[in-house]
């Protein structure tokens, strides 16, 4: 795989809505902007062959399973990354300007009926909104007789007993299958070509998902932000792209300030002055000898650590370290007004106390790990867009 830099690089991207690893017909790719730390590539490992042959030379070994994989890094723009940011806490999009890490839904052994025109699963007892489900989930059906109902679809309308969904895909008419399951998918997937445009060669990825999630503030910089992923397939290389036309990069401008506190039942108790946090997905691989295709990627469970430099006026922060407090994080990204970004773990700890506060200043470094309420919003990692 050609190596291009600096303008000669193209990175673009659409979601897989419909399957995991099947691009969309006559795709709109994203463009993304690059900068220094792109690394998605194809990564394999290689299998040696131990026998020992009679001529003295050692036997020919053999690829292991390939796949996609690197770190797509960037400085946070309003806009910019959202449908990462998105998928890297298992959504497929934004519901009234929220996305967070939240519980999965499941609707099991139940009676369900399919209307086509409507885009409509109707269920003959229960509740879609009592078992978690909401609209902008993206839900797995599973258990009709007609295979075409068995299908990926994003939630675009909901009632206790009646399910819309978007356009795509096409829905066959089904009357009263008694063995439906329906399971949110936190699995969002995308479609990516990175693409170099001095050779014009370009490479697309299927089946991208995003690992992890980084982002970091310090005084005198924009806001860092990463992504590690994995890709499902690494097809071969083209002469053109594959998407049928491309949407330029976001101009908005970087975010270049922002604030955070810790809180303990409401009341402040030390103020961010520098921080990073990370959210990882841990995901697993199954991966087959010598395919170019992984078998599948599986998220398992969503793991939020993070680091803060704090600054405070009493030692209620030690306090707080000493006896594992719940305390309560929030940045805001941005002026706080329009277009900027606001995070809120809800739910967590100091885990390690990293040094003594600096001489004539009430500032240390603590690392963090957040937890999910057990009421109320229920989420590791919430993030709120202000338009």
């Amino acid at each position: 795989m050609p190596t291009s830099i600096g303008q000669y690089t193209q990175l673009a991207y659409i979601l897989e809505p419909n399957a995991f690893g099947s691009t969309p017909a006559t795709p709109v790719g994203q463009k993304l902007p690059i900068i220094s730390g792109l690394s998605l590539a194809p990564d394999a490992s290689y299998i040696d062959n131990p026998t020992f042959r009679t001529d003295g030379m050692a036997a020919a070994g053999r690829r292991g399973a390939l796949k996609g994989k690197g770190t797509i890094p960037g400085k946070l723009a309003y806009g910019q990354f959202d449908d990462f940011m998105a998928a890297a806490l298992g959504n497929f999009s934004w519901l009234s300007n929220v996305v967070k890490i939240k519980a999965i839904a499941v609707m099991s052994a139940a009676t369900v009926t399919v209307a086509s025109a409507g885009k409509t699963f109707t269920r003959a007892a229960g509740s879609f909104l009592a078992d978690g489900f909401a609209v902008g989930d993206a839900v797995q059906w599973s258990g009709f007789t007609n295979a075409g109902n068995n299908v990926t679809v994003i939630i675009t309308a909901l009632t206790a007993t009646v399910m819309t969904c978007s356009a795509a895909p096409v829905l066959v008419d089904e009357a009263s299958s008694t063995t439906c399951k329906c399971v949110t998918n936190i699995r969002p997937s995308f479609t990516i070509e990175r693409g170099d445009l001095l050779t014009s060669s370009f490479f697309p990825f299927t089946g991208m998902v995003i690992d992890s999630m980084k982002l970091s503030g310090k005084t005198g910089d924009a806001v860092d932000i990463s992504f590690d992923v994995l890709t499902k397939g690494v097809n071969n290389e083209a002469t053109g792209t594959l998407f049928s036309s491309l949407t330029a990069v976001n101009t908005n401008p970087l975010i270049t300030t922002w604030e955070g506190s810790v809180k303990r039942n409401t009341v402040a108790q030390a103020n961010v002055v520098g921080w990073d946090l990370t959210v990882s997905r841990n995901c697993d691989t199954a991966e087959v000898c010598g395919s170019s295709v992984l078998y599948d990627i599986q998220p398992r469970q969503h793991r939020v650590k993070g680091s803060l430099e704090l600054y405070f006026d009493s030692n209620q922060a030690y306090s707080d370290y000493r006896a594992e407090t719940d305390l309560a994080l929030q940045l805001i990204l941005g002026s706080g007004s329009a277009k900027s970004y606001q995070i809120d773990l809800t739910k967590c700890r100091y885990t390690n106390w990293k040094g003594d506060p600096k001489d004539g200043m009430g500032t240390v470094t603590v690392d963090v790990e957040s937890y999910a309420p057990d009421s109320g919003t229920n989420t590791a990692f919430m993030l709120t867009r202000i338009p």
